[in-house]
Protein backbone atom coordinates (compact mmCIF):
# COMPACT_ATOMS: atom_id res chain seq x y z
CA UNK A 1 0.00 0.00 0.00
CA UNK A 2 1.06 3.53 -0.71
CA UNK A 3 1.29 5.82 2.30
CA UNK A 4 -0.58 9.10 2.39
CA UNK A 5 1.26 12.42 2.50
CA UNK A 6 1.04 12.46 6.28
CA UNK A 7 2.16 8.83 6.40
CA UNK A 8 5.20 9.63 4.27
CA UNK A 9 6.04 12.55 6.58
CA UNK A 10 5.77 10.29 9.65
CA UNK A 11 7.99 7.68 7.97
CA UNK A 12 10.61 10.31 7.11
CA UNK A 13 10.58 11.70 10.68
CA UNK A 14 11.02 8.18 12.09
CA UNK A 15 13.95 7.65 9.76
CA UNK A 16 15.62 10.91 10.85
CA UNK A 17 15.08 10.14 14.54
CA UNK A 18 16.46 6.62 14.10
CA UNK A 19 19.73 8.02 12.79
CA UNK A 20 19.92 11.06 15.13
CA UNK A 21 17.85 10.46 18.29
CA UNK A 22 18.35 13.77 20.15
CA UNK A 23 16.25 16.22 18.11
CA UNK A 24 13.41 17.68 20.24
CA UNK A 25 11.91 19.68 17.34
CA UNK A 26 11.65 16.54 15.20
CA UNK A 27 10.14 14.59 18.11
CA UNK A 28 7.50 17.31 18.59
CA UNK A 29 6.75 17.33 14.84
CA UNK A 30 6.47 13.52 14.85
CA UNK A 31 4.02 13.60 17.80
CA UNK A 32 1.96 16.31 16.09
CA UNK A 33 1.78 14.32 12.84
CA UNK A 34 0.88 11.09 14.65
CA UNK A 35 -1.91 12.84 16.62
CA UNK A 36 -3.27 14.43 13.43
CA UNK A 37 -3.20 11.03 11.67
CA UNK A 38 -5.00 9.37 14.61
CA UNK A 39 -7.64 12.14 14.55
CA UNK A 40 -8.11 11.76 10.78
CA UNK A 41 -8.38 7.97 10.98
CA UNK A 42 -10.87 8.24 13.88
CA UNK A 43 -13.09 10.57 11.84
CA UNK A 44 -12.96 8.26 8.81
CA UNK A 45 -13.78 5.26 11.01
CA UNK A 46 -16.77 7.05 12.57
CA UNK A 47 -18.01 8.02 9.12
CA UNK A 48 -17.68 4.42 7.92
CA UNK A 49 -19.54 3.09 10.97
CA UNK A 50 -22.32 5.66 10.54
CA UNK A 51 -22.66 4.95 6.81
CA UNK A 52 -22.36 1.15 6.66
CA UNK A 53 -22.73 -0.39 10.13
CA UNK A 54 -24.95 1.73 12.35
CA UNK A 55 -28.65 0.88 12.38
CA UNK A 56 -30.70 4.06 12.02
CA UNK A 57 -34.08 4.42 13.75
CA UNK A 58 -35.81 4.09 10.38
CA UNK A 59 -33.98 0.84 9.62
CA UNK A 60 -34.80 -0.40 13.12
CA UNK A 61 -38.52 0.32 12.60
CA UNK A 62 -38.48 -1.56 9.30
CA UNK A 63 -37.17 -4.64 11.11
CA UNK A 64 -39.87 -4.61 13.79
CA UNK A 65 -43.11 -6.53 13.59
CA UNK A 66 -46.23 -4.42 12.97
CA UNK A 67 -48.15 -3.08 15.94
CA UNK A 68 -51.74 -4.07 16.72
CA UNK A 69 -53.08 -0.96 14.96
CA UNK A 70 -50.95 -1.65 11.88
CA UNK A 71 -52.13 -5.28 11.77
CA UNK A 72 -55.75 -4.15 12.02
CA UNK A 73 -55.23 -1.63 9.22
CA UNK A 74 -53.50 -4.23 7.03
CA UNK A 75 -56.41 -6.65 7.60
CA UNK A 76 -58.94 -3.97 6.66
CA UNK A 77 -57.02 -3.01 3.50
CA UNK A 78 -56.70 -6.66 2.45
CA UNK A 79 -60.41 -7.24 3.08
CA UNK A 80 -61.33 -4.20 0.95
CA UNK A 81 -58.99 -5.38 -1.82
CA UNK A 82 -60.65 -8.82 -1.80
CA UNK A 83 -64.13 -7.28 -1.92
CA UNK A 84 -63.15 -5.10 -4.87
CA UNK A 85 -61.74 -8.17 -6.63
CA UNK A 86 -64.90 -10.23 -6.01
CA UNK A 87 -67.19 -7.45 -7.21
CA UNK A 88 -65.06 -6.81 -10.28
CA UNK A 89 -65.14 -10.51 -11.22
CA UNK A 90 -68.91 -10.61 -10.67
CA UNK A 91 -69.39 -7.56 -12.88
CA UNK A 92 -67.24 -9.07 -15.62
CA UNK A 93 -69.18 -12.36 -15.43
CA UNK A 94 -72.48 -10.47 -15.65
CA UNK A 95 -71.29 -8.54 -18.70
CA UNK A 96 -70.03 -11.74 -20.32
CA UNK A 97 -73.38 -13.44 -19.65
CA UNK A 98 -75.16 -10.54 -21.35
CA UNK A 99 -72.88 -10.69 -24.38
CA UNK A 100 -73.35 -14.44 -24.90
CA UNK A 101 -77.17 -14.43 -24.56
CA UNK A 102 -78.84 -14.45 -28.01
CA UNK A 103 -80.63 -11.21 -28.84
CA UNK A 104 -84.39 -11.32 -29.36
CA UNK A 105 -86.18 -9.22 -31.96
CA UNK A 106 -87.48 -5.97 -30.55
CA UNK A 107 -91.20 -5.54 -30.33
CA UNK A 108 -92.81 -2.14 -30.10
CA UNK A 109 -94.08 -2.68 -26.56
CA UNK A 110 -90.58 -3.23 -25.14
CA UNK A 111 -88.92 -0.22 -26.71
CA UNK A 112 -89.73 2.23 -23.93
CA UNK A 113 -88.71 0.13 -20.89
CA UNK A 114 -84.99 0.89 -20.52
CA UNK A 115 -83.88 -1.12 -23.52
CA UNK A 116 -81.94 0.47 -26.30
CA UNK A 117 -82.32 -0.31 -29.94
CA UNK A 118 -79.07 -1.24 -31.62
CA UNK A 119 -78.08 -0.07 -35.04
CA UNK A 120 -77.66 -3.58 -36.38
CA UNK A 121 -81.03 -4.70 -37.73
CA UNK A 122 -83.36 -3.70 -34.88
CA UNK A 123 -81.82 -5.99 -32.24
CA UNK A 124 -81.89 -4.82 -28.68
CA UNK A 125 -78.87 -4.47 -26.45
CA UNK A 126 -79.00 -5.18 -22.74
CA UNK A 127 -77.56 -2.56 -20.41
CA UNK A 128 -76.46 -2.67 -16.80
CA UNK A 129 -78.17 -0.17 -14.56
CA UNK A 130 -77.61 0.51 -10.89
CA UNK A 131 -80.56 -1.70 -9.92
CA UNK A 132 -79.57 -4.68 -12.06
CA UNK A 133 -79.75 -5.92 -15.63
CA UNK A 134 -82.38 -4.44 -17.93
Amino acid sequence: PHPTLRGATIKALFGELASKPNQPARVAALRREIEAEICNITQQYQLYIRKYVEVTPLMREECLAPTEDQRWLNRELNMIDRQIGYKTRLLLEMEKALDTRPSEPLNEAGAGHGEAVGEEGGRRKKRLFRGGIV
